[in-house]
Order: C-alpha cells, then sequence, then structure tokens
C-alpha cells in the first residue's frame, strides 16, 4: 500500500482499509487508528495520517522510481501468473513508468517473464 500511496493511486478508502487490517494484525500506532475511522471522502487527510503511521511504525516511504519498481514488479508476477493478460499487464507497468520523474531510460528484468521457458526477457522501465 506504501507504494500506491506514494504515487497517488490509493484513495481514502484504500488507506482506511490498510489501517484497519494493520490493526487486526496487531499493529499499533496513534495514527493508526485514526487513520482507521478517516471517511471515505477525505484522500488528502488519510494520505497524510498513512504517511505519519508508517513513520510512527518506521517503515519509510518508498520514492517514486522505488515504488513504480515495486508495482511493476506485482504487475509483471500477475502476468506469470496469468491473472493478468500480458498486453493489459504491460500498459499498466507502462502508465506506472510515467510516474517516474523524467530521467533515462533503461533495460532492467523485472521478473524473469520467460521463466517456465528458461529464460527472462528484459523489460524497458523510464528511471
Amino acid at each position: 500500500m506504501a507504494a500506491k500511496a506514494a504515487l497517488d493511486l490509493a484513495g481514502a478508502e484504500e488507506l482506511r482499509e490498510a489501517a484497519v487490517a494493520a490493526l487486526e494484525d496487531g499493529l499499533d500506532s496513534p495514527t493508526l487508528g485514526a487513520l482507521a475511522g478517516v471517511s471515505n471522502t477525505e484522500t488528502a487527510d488519510a494520505r497524510l495520517l498513512f504517511e505519519r503511521a508508517l513513520a510512527e511504525l518506521s517503515v519509510p516511504m518508498p520514492s517514486p522510481r522505488e515504488a513504480v519498481m515495486r508495482l511493476a514488479r506485482e504487475m509483471a508476477t500477475k502476468v506469470v501468473d496469468g491473472t493478468v493478460r500480458p498486453y493489459e499487464g504491460a500498459k499498466r507497468i507502462w502508465e506506472l513508468t510515467l510516474r517516474i520523474p523524467r530521467g533515462i531510460v533503461t533495460v532492467r528484468t523485472l521478473v524473469p517473464i520467460g521463466h517456465r521457458a528458461g529464460h527472462a526477457r528484459p523489460l524497458l522501465v523510464r528511471m
């Protein structure tokens, strides 16, 4: 959830649900409880509370680049698992890369997409 929040892809409802799940899992911080009670329409407030709760729990907020890489890996894994079609996965990954501040384009292997065939295919990622 931190990766989605870092890229402003998480709304108040998702952040609230993440706080509720964290509390149910035994995590606790003063701000986590406040976030669990935020309304679904208060996205800006929820984001600030989420960032504060992460800090209280000593969990760093990922940089935009780290967040994109994390979410791209998750999407690539879904493609490999067959839960997302390759075209849709590639499209979503490309959309994520557009959230990285301008920089160079490099080739990186996110996951061994062709691991079943014994080889990995590189994927263009804007850095």
